[in-house]
């Protein structure tokens, strides 16, 4: 997955444009990758193109998806704000943010999650990344608009407005991997169905995995109530480099058997 994360970058480059599906969906994959996104905490969970008028609703009656008052965070000097408000800011002045989660599958609704600014400007960045979606979402829906979700783009032929769906984003994360490991669609097809709207909570569970992460951390990050992620883990170089390295630090300890 950081792999895809890095062609996405690409493919955006050459887009040029921030209001655009391919630089909609680059940002939502940084950020689902780091929060284990569900698909249907951030897209529009229908294969048709959505109308921003036909927001998919949860059991409250509300947008099933984050909206922008889903959104919170903290200055460096300590100041709070939510939702438009934190648009009165830069991204360099957000210390903390905290994303609710309205409608979960474990059944914590209401849940929220912290997530802090990476330092390094190189790296990955859950906070870069979200306000880019909100600047988006500014300038094709309002900044005051708290009903429809975060997850917007502009069609380049018709300039609607549009929200992203389960079949935008299997569409664009096969090209993805397609292109990231030299997949032919057609001949690779069978291979190509393993990616899908689930490759970001998947590819979360995997990467936090293969990090050494214990399974609390694991659960408690991703918001597993069950050791069910399991079933998502992968056989990794970086686990198998792991036991190798396990092996030479024992070896080297005086009296270690």
């Amino acid at each position: 997955m950081p792999e895809m994360l890095v062609c996405t970058k690409k493919i955006l480059e050459r887009s040029g444009s921030t209001l655009s599906k391919d630089a909609a969906l680059a940002d939502w994959y940084k950020i689902g990758i780091l929060a284990g996104l569900r698909k249907a905490e951030w897209a529009h969970d229908k294969d048709a193109a959505a109308d921003i008028h036909l927001v998919a609703k949860n059991i409250f009656g509300d947008a099933a998806a984050f909206c922008i008052v889903d959104i919170d965070i903290e200055t460096v000097d300590r100041t709070q704000l939510v939702g438009p408000q934190c648009l009165l800011v830069a991204t360099c002045s957000v210390r903390k943010m905290w994303i609710t989660f309205r409608t979960q599958k474990n059944g914590d609704n209401g849940e929220k999650k912290l997530f802090t600014r990476n330092p390094d400007p190189s790296g990955h960045c859950f906070v870069s990344a979200m306000y880019r979606v909100y600047h988006r979402f500014k300038a094709l829906v309002g900044a005051w608009n708290v009903a429809i979700p975060l997850a917007v783009y502009q069609d380049p032929q018709s300039k609607e407005v549009l929200l992203l769906t389960t079949k935008d984003i299997e569409t664009s994360i096969r090209a993805v991997a397609a292109i990231t490991y030299s997949l032919h669609p057609r001949t690779n097809r069978k291979e190509l169905t393993r990616w899908s709207a689930h490759s970001l909570q998947v590819g979360a569970c995997v990467l936090l995995h293969a990090s050494i992460f214990l399974a609390t951390q694991i659960k408690w990050i991703l918001r597993w109530h069950s050791d069910a992620f399991v079933a998502h883990l992968r056989n990794l170089s970086m686990l198998a480099d792991a036991q190798h390295q396990a092996l030479d630090r024992a070896a080297a300890m005086p009296n270690f058997l």
